[in-house]
């Protein structure tokens, strides 16, 4: 019995379409696809994308990495363009060409759910850098200064210095354009 992948798709890309890119790397072959998103939340910040992203799992197309290999490179926070081309925050393309002959796979039965950020009333979520920031603990987002090399501590948790909050950074629309971010990038 031939085991076939699991089929996903989001953004018009799909497990078995082959990828390179604008700045020289692939062909690669789609593995898996997480996504679509519009937020992420590490421990370092809460990123808010204006459109969903996707990150791709992806395997060399030389056989003998096929064989052997289940991933050899990830591209991260990709997103789709109104004109169809996708490019990932950092404003490298990714060109996606669907094989001629693709073996059968087998449907998905996971379906990705995705809603936009809920912002919430009374924060200015354009203010600049370092100045909207997210309670990991308590959910709530606020605007204030950075307060030294942390975050500043969360208002709606009694001011606890050990609920420090994590920035909320805005993507797209021309951005990243703080220096935080280029930080986060660097």
């Amino acid at each position: 019995m031939t085991k076939h992948p699991i089929y996903q798709e989001a953004l018009g890309i799909a497990t078995g379409d082959i990828i390179t890119t604008s700045y020289g790397t692939g062909p690669y072959i789609v593995k898996r696809i997480s996504g679509p998103s519009y937020v992420h939340q590490s421990i370092i910040a809460l990123v808010i994308w204006p459109y969903p992203v996707i990150s791709l799992v992806l395997a060399d197309t030389d056989p003998a990495y096929i064989r052997g290999l289940s991933c050899s490179a990830y591209i991260n926070n990709i997103h789709r363009e109104p004109d169809g081309r996708y490019l990932t925050d950092s404003g490298d393309e990714i060109t996606v060409q669907r094989p001629a002959s693709v073996a059968p796979a087998q449907m998905s039965i996971f379906a990705a759910l995705i809603s936009q950020y809920q912002f919430q009333s009374g924060v200015d979520y354009h203010a600049g850098d370092t100045r909207v920031w997210h309670c990991p603990y308590c959910g709530c987002d606020f605007n204030a200064e950075k307060q030294g090399i942390c975050g500043p501590a969360c208002p709606h948790c009694s001011g606890r210095f050990d609920k420090i909050a994590i920035p909320v950074i805005m993507m797209g629309n021309g951005q990243p354009g703080n220096s935080y971010v280029r930080g986060l990038n660097a």
